[in-house]
C-alpha cells in the first residue's frame, strides 16, 4: 500500500509540474516578429528627414508604431506596415529639437523605438542607432561685377576655357569674388594639357616683395589664398555713387596689368643735400588698367597713364595721373581686324618697360 501510495504520489507531482510549465510557456511573449535591417547609421537629409529599413519575419504581416529618439530627444509616431518576409524602408522627419540636439557636422547615439501590433502585440522596445548630420554647405560668395559681368570670354583663337579663367579669382575684403592674376598660358586640369588665354596681366605680383603686405589688406582670407582683386575699385565706386548723383565705369578683364619693381633706387645720383646713408629704394607693386584694347581710348579725353604717384626725393611728387588725350576723334578700325593666323598675337609691352618707367618717373602731369 505504502508503494502504491508512492508510485500515485509522484505521478500526481509529474503531472502538476508538467501543467504549470505549459502555462508558463503559455505566459512568454513570442519573439519579435520585426527588426532593423541594413545600416544602424542614419544620416539625416537637407529635408531634415532620417530613413531606415524594417524586416517582417512573420508569416502575416508585421504592423505597429516606430519613432526615432536622437540623444534622449523623441520624434513624432509613425504607423508601419511590412508584409510578411519583406523590408519595407521608413522615412521620419525629424523634429526642431531633434535637429538642436543633432548640430551640424556630429554624430549622435539615438535609437529607432518599435511597437509591435501584429502578428502580435509586444512592448515598445528600442534598437540603437547613430544620427548622423552632415556639415552644412559653404554659402554661395556673392560675386563682383568684374567676376560676374566684366570676366573674359574666350574667343576661337584662344584654347583655355572661361570655366579656367574664373578658376584664378580671389575674395576681396568686400567679401565678393574677383577675377586675379594669372600667367598667360597654363595646364587646365580637367583636360592636363597647356592653353592660352590669348591675353596676359604683366607681372606675377607673386614676385613683389610687397605683396604679403598688400594681400594682407585686400584679401578677405590671405591664410587661404592670395591674390590682387581685379575691379575692387571700381566695385567700391559702385557704393559710393549708390549715395550721390555719380556715375561709375566698370572696365575689362583683360586690361587690368601688375607692374613689379623691387628695390627700386629713390636716388640714382649724389644730388646736393641728400648725403649717401639717406639714400632710399622703394619697392613697386602697380595695377595700372591698360584700357586702349576698348572704345574708352576714342571716346573719353582722359586716360589713365600706366604710372602711380609715389613720394621721391625731396618731398617732390613722381608719377602721372589723368592726362588730356586730345579732342573726341573717330575710333578707327582696328588692323588688323582679327588675330593673326598660326598662332600670332598682337605685340605686347614688354615688362621691362614698365620697369624703365618706374625707374625714371617723370614730372606730374596736369590737363591744360
Amino acid at each position: 500500500m505504502i508503494g502504491r501510495r508512492t508510485t500515485r504520489a509522484t505521478t500526481g507531482l509529474v503531472v502538476s509540474v508538467a501543467v504549470a510549465l505549459g502555462a508558463l510557456a503559455a505566459c512568454k511573449p513570442p519573439p519579435p516578429a520585426v527588426s532593423l535591417s541594413g545600416s544602424t547609421v542614419l544620416p539625416v537629409a537637407d529635408d531634415a528627414t532620417v530613413t531606415f529599413t524594417l524586416r517582417c519575419a512573420g508569416a502575416k504581416a508585421c504592423t505597429g508604431e516606430t519613432r526615432v529618439r536622437v540623444g534622449t530627444v523623441d520624434g513624432p509616431v509613425r504607423a508601419y506596415s511590412v508584409a510578411a518576409a519583406k523590408t519595407s524602408a521608413i522615412v521620419v522627419k525629424l523634429s526642431t529639437a531633434q535637429l538642436a540636439a543633432a548640430a551640424p557636422g556630429t554624430t549622435v547615439a539615438g535609437q529607432v523605438r518599435l511597437k509591435e501590433q501584429a502578428p502580435a502585440a509586444l512592448e515598445a522596445r528600442g534598437v540603437a542607432v547613430t544620427v548622423q548630420r552632415p556639415e552644412l554647405p559653404p554659402e554661395e560668395t556673392p560675386t563682383s561685377k568684374a567676376y560676374r559681368e566684366r570676366n573674359w570670354t574666350p574667343t576661337s583663337y584662344d584654347t583655355c576655357s572661361a570655366a579656367f579663367h574664373r578658376s584664378f579669382s580671389v575674395i576681396g575684403p568686400d567679401g565678393k569674388l574677383y577675377p586675379t592674376w594669372h600667367p598667360a598660358t597654363a595646364v587646365d586640369p580637367t583636360t592636363g594639357l597647356m592653353c592660352s588665354f590669348g591675353h596676359e596681366h604683366g607681372d606675377d605680383p607673386g614676385s613683389s616683395d610687397l605683396y604679403t603686405w598688400v594681400t594682407d589688406f585686400l584679401d578677405a582670407k590671405p591664410t587661404e589664398s592670395r591674390g590682387i582683386p581685379f575691379g575692387y575699385v571700381s566695385e567700391a565706386l559702385d557704393t559710393y555713387a549708390s549715395t550721390r548723383d555719380n556715375v561709375t565705369r566698370h572696365e575689362d578683364n583683360v586690361g587690368h596689368k601688375i607692374i613689379v619693381a623691387n628695390d627700386v633706387k629713390l636716388v640714382t645720383a649724389s644730388p646736393r643735400g641728400v648725403p649717401a646713408r639717406r639714400r632710399r629704394a622703394a619697392h613697386h607693386l602697380r595695377l595700372p588698367h591698360q584700357g586702349a584694347p576698348g572704345l574708352a581710348l576714342w571716346r573719353c579725353p582722359d586716360q589713365q597713364r600706366p604710372r602711380a604717384a609715389v613720394r621721391g626725393p625731396l618731398h617732390r611728387r613722381h608719377g602721372d595721373h589723368l592726362v588730356d588725350a586730345g579732342p573726341l576723334r573717330q575710333r578707327q578700325p582696328v588692323q588688323p581686324l582679327v588675330r593673326p593666323p598660326d598662332g600670332y598675337h598682337r605685340r605686347q609691352q614688354p615688362a621691362e618697360r614698365h620697369r624703365r618707367l618706374a625707374a625714371h618717373p617723370g614730372p606730374v602731369l596736369h590737363r591744360p
